[in-house]
């Protein structure tokens, strides 16, 4: 495996287990403050470990425990799709503010895509249920584009190899 791609693995897990818990916080608060039960999204989250009698059972810690571990485990795993794929772009891609927001945003929405329409229907059919709008934009905003950017910032710290830079003309 070559080094980029293990770093932008190494590193997106790492970003993916701490972005994770945070786009929990964030679905928690949006789903208050659209007037939804709050618990909601943790009881989400546990019912794709437990079936969907986590959403009737009356032990909301214990569905809140469950939740915090698949937020782990969903979000480093994306986390590690989103490394292995950035880590083949060019430097200038790799280290740009602006392209890792646009390609994280983008990635959000293809992971809520995956998890909330293809997948997630599948094998959780209750996910249907979930708002839409908020959902996407809590994916793309929440997840996709911190991933980004601290990919980028990483990587602007990472010495540039210098088989990569560009040749240099000699001087004339």
């Amino acid at each position: 495996m070559k080094e980029d791609t293990r770093r932008g693995i190494q590193s997106c897990v790492l970003f993916g287990l701490v972005v994770g818990p945070l786009l929990a916080a964030a679905e928690v608060v949006t789903y208050l403050a659209v007037g939804l039960n709050a618990e909601r999204p943790l009881r989400l989250a546990a019912s794709l470990v437990e079936g969907p009698a986590v959403f009737t059972a009356a032990d909301g810690a214990s569905a809140t425990m469950v939740a915090f571990g698949a937020y782990l485990v969903i979000a480093a795993f994306w986390g590690a799709v989103y490394g292995a794929l950035t880590a083949h772009a060019p430097t200038g891609v790799r280290r740009g503010y602006a392209d890792q927001a646009s390609l994280g945003m983008f990635f959000g929405a293809f992971v809520w895509f995956v998890g909330f329409r293809l997948l997630g229907p599948i094998f959780a059919p209750w996910v249907l249920a979930e708002p839409i709008l908020p959902q996407l934009l809590l994916h793309m905003f929440g997840f996709g584009l911190p991933i980004g950017l601290l990919f980028a910032r990483v990587e602007r710290r990472t010495p540039v190899d210098e088989d990569l830079l560009p040749a240099r003309l000699p001087a004339r």
